[in-house]
């Protein structure tokens, strides 16, 4: 008897027509312009001591690389430095916990660095120090939410170490960007940072590593944004109001239960984005393994599919936004092997000054797939 697998081409689908229906009610970011500095009203800024003048850097949060763990109810969000033309991936990440009814309760910064630029699952038990790989060399520092040194932990072959390790900046003695560049304001102007990883033992230095290099903008004021004290101004209140839109980000998934015949999965997707703020949608699925022996297969099928609840990752800038969940309305589709799930919500958003708060309500969709593959017994 042989077993043979073979991928299940997804069913295509009308939503004029459902097998089941049922209600659940429930109370390339663009690059900033360095001439345009009121643009930025949505940027994180991470200020670094340069020539001994505090600076801003611009940081963007990848929510769409979001992790998200259920048991601890922690979110993990990559950080992207902005250079002038580009982003650039760090070892940087936003670490938020919420509470049980999805609010965010602990905010920190952590940056992970790994000799070797080895590739580190990032976790709650990684940043915790409770899980450290026995083959893990490297160092786990961790900031306050206001980018603010916390403590320092350094590794070596997964054991604590008295070393300590920071990161250094510096002004790179690369040439600046060429005249190609947007105009700036006047008073601003471009500055190439080079940043290292630096370890001590004892307070001496005992070894240096060069991470990146980045352009930003610097002006007289030391603003990196391009001008301004970096106070919220109206217009930068409207255009608070004005960010965030309904998502249908990657589906992440996790499994609960499997015993060869039922099948549990929890799911978490990004269903709205403003900037640096967003929201994930969870929910979860029950499958059952169906054999036809009309054809001799076996083929898992939906059962049941609940949505569970939102929970927001990432921080507000200039000002605060609040969510409701309204709850889903979800379709299991003829063959019992995809389902749709619409999710409904409101944000209200109040900016610092200026302008009273606005509340949206929105939806979000997605469709899911129940595992792809089955088997044909011989």
């Amino acid at each position: 008897m042989k077993a043979k697998f073979f991928s299940i081409v997804s069913l295509s689908f009308s939503l004029l027509v459902f097998a089941s229906c049922k209600k659940q009610n429930k109370g390339d970011e663009a690059l900033p312009k360095p001439n345009v500095p009121n643009s930025l009203a949505n940027t994180i800024f991470q200020k670094i001591l340069l020539d001994q003048k505090m600076v801003n850097v611009p940081i963007s949060f990848n929510l769409e690389k979001a992790s998200y763990y259920l048991d601890s109810r922690t979110s993990i969000v990559p950080i992207d430095l902005v250079s002038v033309d580009k982003k650039i991936a760090t070892t940087k990440y936003f670490v938020t916990k919420t509470d049980e009814n999805g609010k965010v309760n602990a905010e920190n910064y952590y940056v992970i660095l790994s000799a070797g630029k080895n590739n580190v699952a990032v976790t709650p038990d990684l940043l915790s120090g409770k899980k450290i790989s026995a083959d893990f060399d490297g160092a786990i520092i961790r900031y306050d939410k206001d980018n603010n040194f916390v403590s320092s932990n350094h590794f070596e072959n997964g054991n604590l170490s008295p070393k300590t390790d920071k990161i250094e900046v510096r002004k790179s003695k690369s040439p600046e960007p060429t005249p190609g560049y947007a105009p700036l304001n006047q008073g601003c102007s471009y500055i190439t940072v080079d940043w290292y990883w630096q370890t001590y033992v004892n307070g001496v230095l005992v070894n240096e590593e060069y991470l990146y290099t980045t352009q930003i903008v610097v002006c007289e004021d030391g603003d990196g944004s391009g001008g301004g004290t970096g106070s919220t101004t109206c217009e930068q209140a409207q255009a608070f109001l004005n960010a965030g839109s309904a998502q249908s980000g990657t589906l992440n998934s996790v499994d609960v239960f499997n015993n060869g015949m039922i099948w549990k999965k929890t799911y978490n997707w990004l269903i709205f984005q403003a900037g640096t703020w967003g929201l994930l949608s969870f929910d979860q699925a029950t499958f059952e393994k169906i054999h036809y022996a009309s054809n001799n297969t076996d083929r898992w099928e939906f059962i049941d599919f609940q949505h569970q609840h939102l929970a927001e990752i990432g921080a507000n800038i200039g000002g605060t936004r609040t969510f409701l969940d309204l709850g889903a309305t979800i379709n299991i589709l003829p063959g019992r092997t995809s389902v749709w799930d619409r999710v409904d919500y409101s944000v209200t958003s109040k900016p610092l000054n200026c302008l009273p708060a606005v509340t949206t309500v929105l939806n979000s969709q997605k469709s899911f797939n129940a595992p792809n593959t089955f088997v044909i017994v011989e």
